[in-house]
């Protein structure tokens, strides 16, 4: 990665980073603040009464029918971390979930800037304090550390230390531990390692699917021990149409590259609308001066092309379980994770931004990005 070299950045390599992770975190506050459920939904009680019943030590259990059981409708992962957070700082159990999220950026950010540069950090950075990220940040849910675990996991997957399997295998269990979605990064690793030349290489990823196909298992074990479920409820019983779900997928993917303002409960609404004639507007202004950075899109495309794949793997995972499973149809939600890989693969290789007049326009989209906040 190129050094930098622009004044704007020398001697404040953190600085910008911070300040973007600042800003995030005051509008996650503000937003909490302002929202009548503090922006929680049903699957966020979920969270929040687990978390209480495991600090009461009561064990990881909602209540159901006025009794305690299991709660095996999500891992732990996160309800843990709401639980550490609660014990440090003495925070209510909502707050010390916004800090959950709030920290996992933090994270993300401070390993961008150390693994690559800070032009990528400051990308990063940007994106985080987007509409379309705040939507998903903002909430009582367990997809911003997802996310976060699972750029960094992708970031030792995709390169080339052969000592990487341990921090791969830690990285991949919590991923597991935090979503069962998680267990789409195993068909992965297998495919992955079958490319592989060396022969020890092939071996190790068998090795670590099959480790992280434990892990998997054994939390299925244990929910079936406490509840006699598997999954905490009968998730496969429906079968979904193919044509349907196609139909329901494409949609969501067009939403998805709607980074102003999507269609929401309303379908094409007046900001909608406006959303999309400033997201045009706002491409044809790029077309216009963005010669550098289509340029440097296409020189780094052997980098980022391996993220799109993993980004691919995940919807196409999302996709074939929806045939046999009923849960929500796909929205900003579920298809978060595909995005920000997408968006990983890109922001990567933000080394030429290096001039403070290159990231107004990337300001602008963002600033505009925050119709996604309005209510429908």
């Amino acid at each position: 990665m190129g050094k930098i070299t622009s004044g704007f950045l020398t001697g404040h390599g953190w600085f910008w980073p911070f300040l973007l992770w600042m800003v995030q975190g005051v509008a996650i506050g503000l937003l909490t603040l302002v929202n009548p459920n503090s922006y929680t939904t049903v699957d966020s009680t979920y969270y929040l009464s687990a978390a209480e019943n495991l600090y009461s030590g009561n064990g990881y259990a909602i209540e159901e029918n006025g009794q305690l059981v299991w709660n095996g409708h999500f891992p732990p992962g996160y309800t843990i971390l709401i639980v550490l957070l609660k014990y440090a700082g003495k925070t209510s159990f909502l707050i010390s979930s916004k800090l959950v999220n709030w920290i996992a950026s933090g994270v993300l950010l401070l390993f961008v800037r150390a693994k690559y540069n800070t032009e990528a950090a400051i990308a990063f950075g940007l994106y985080l304090c987007s509409g379309v990220a705040l939507k998903i940040w903002v909430h009582t849910w367990s997809e911003p550390l997802f996310i976060c675990i699972l750029i960094i996991w992708c970031h030792y997957f995709l390169g080339k230390s052969q000592k990487k399997i341990l921090k791969l295998f830690v990285l991949g269990s919590l991923l597991i531990l935090v979503r069962y979605a998680g267990i789409f990064i195993i068909p992965i690793i297998l495919l992955y390692g079958q490319t592989e030349k060396c022969h020890k290489a092939r071996q190790n990823s068998w090795v670590l699917a099959a480790l992280l196909t434990i892990v998997f298992v054994s939390i299925l074990v244990i929910n079936y021990a406490q509840s006699g479920e598997l999954y905490g409820g009968d998730r496969f019983t429906n079968q979904t149409p193919f044509t349907e779900n196609l139909y329901l997928f494409v949609i969501a993917f067009v939403n998805e590259l709607l980074l102003i303002r999507d269609f929401g409960k309303n379908g094409l609404d007046a900001l909608c609308t406006a959303g999309i004639i400033l997201q045009a507007i706002w491409m044809f202004w790029m077309l216009r001066t963005g010669g550098q950075l289509r340029y440097n899109l296409k020189v780094a495309w052997r980098k980022v092309f391996p993220y799109f794949k993993i980004a691919i793997s995940y919807l196409l995972f999302l996709f074939l379980v929806r045939l046999i499973s009923p849960f929500d149809a796909p929205g900003f939600r579920l298809l978060a994770p595909f995005t920000f890989l997408m968006g990983a693969g890109l922001l990567y290789q933000s080394t030429e931004m290096n001039n403070p007049r290159k990231y107004v326009p990337w300001i602008v989209l963002i600033l505009l990005s925050w119709m996604h906040l309005l209510p429908s």
